[in-house]
């Protein structure tokens, strides 16, 4: 993901500043036997914190000086996953 603006308002844009460009890695590999499929993942591999948004309680041009909120990703989750074909 690039570097992007939270709104398109140019006030709001300049308080809430430029969101950081980001990348994330995902991984997974399965195997396959008789009716079973086994499958290992790992989401956001490197355990990158990213700001997938970010915005304010309270509009700017509306309040002046205000609090901002970023929202993260997820970090790195592992897991197994399993099913039956019938």
């Amino acid at each position: 993901m690039g570097a992007r603006t939270a709104d398109l308002r140019l006030a709001a844009a300049e308080a809430l500043g430029v969101e950081p460009s980001y990348t994330v890695a995902d991984f997974s590999a399965g195997l396959e036997a008789g009716n079973f499929t086994y499958e290992l993942y790992v989401n956001n591999a490197f355990d990158k914190r990213a700001v997938l948004d970010r915005s304010a309680e309270c509009d700017v041009e509306s309040c002046g000086q205000i609090a901002i909120y970023n929202f993260p990703n997820q970090p790195r989750i592992i897991g197994v996953k399993l099913a039956e074909k019938f």
